[in-house]
């Protein structure tokens, strides 16, 4: 018999296909969202580097830098704690995520993919059908339900107004301490202002919190399941 957890969760899907098709009937909202906001290049003074905006030609040689940039994630390493599993699982785990950044002009890079930001605008979300098929294929079953109930918490955090998404952002472990998330940061939430809108993250390490909070972030709260490490959402909302 399916956990509760794991219930809410289907019943959610079919939620979020119905409000997909909705969408697709109505084009126009789409735009409208994004009409104005449309993403300004940006250097950083940190870096020096120029921020791009990514493609769909850019997408595989970005998730490749991001399975990398997650290889030490505690929570993404809780998901797939054998090495071989998680290079060969996590890709489409960042698809499933954060995949609708590339087709939504949300995805940024920096420094030829030394660093990504995958950002789902107002209206963007996770694909939830390809992300529950996932969880059942390569996750055992004796663990579904936690990662269910993860997922569900980060959920009931997310702000009830219209807001932008930072779903994952990483920076090669070798490039890490050239200040290319803040570049990256820096380059989205300028975006982000001219929205008027907020946004919303989940910090996966402590020692990231930190950073975000400088960029105006505020903690709200801990998703702590028990084996799974906390995962701390954050939400910034303009003054």
């Amino acid at each position: 018999m399916p956990h509760p957890f794991e219930r809410r969760f289907k019943q959610k899907i079919r939620q979020s296909e119905i409000a997909h098709f909705e969408s697709r009937r109505t084009p126009m909202a789409r735009q409208k969202v994004n009409a104005g906001i449309s993403f300004h290049s940006h250097t950083s003074p940190h870096t020096g580097e120029p921020v791009t905006q990514l493609t769909n030609a850019d997408r595989q040689k970005a998730v490749t830098m991001m399975t990398r940039a997650f290889i030490a994630d505690p929570p993404s390493r809780f998901l797939y704690p054998e090495l071989d599993k998680y290079q060969r699982t996590f890709p489409r785990f960042i698809a499933a995520v954060a995949g609708a950044a590339f087709d939504r002009q949300g995805a940024y890079g920096i420094a030829n993919l030394a660093g990504v930001a995958l950002w789902l605008p107002p209206g963007a979300h996770p694909d939830e059908t390809a992300l529950e098929m996932l969880i059942e294929e390569t996750i055992p079953a004796g663990r579904r339900a936690e990662v269910f109930e993860i997922i569900e918490r980060r959920r009931n955090y997310h702000p009830a107004e219209p807001h932008w998404h930072l779903a994952m952002m990483g920076v090669e472990p070798d490039e890490a301490r050239k200040a290319y998330g803040s570049a990256l940061l820096e380059a989205g939430l300028a975006r982000v202002d001219r929205s008027g809108q907020t946004a919303y993250l989940e910090a996966t390490n402590p020692q990231t919190i930190s950073l975000y909070e400088r960029f105006g972030f505020r903690l709200v709260g801990t998703i702590d399941t028990g084996r799974c490490p906390p995962i701390f959402p954050m939400v910034r909302r303009i003054a």
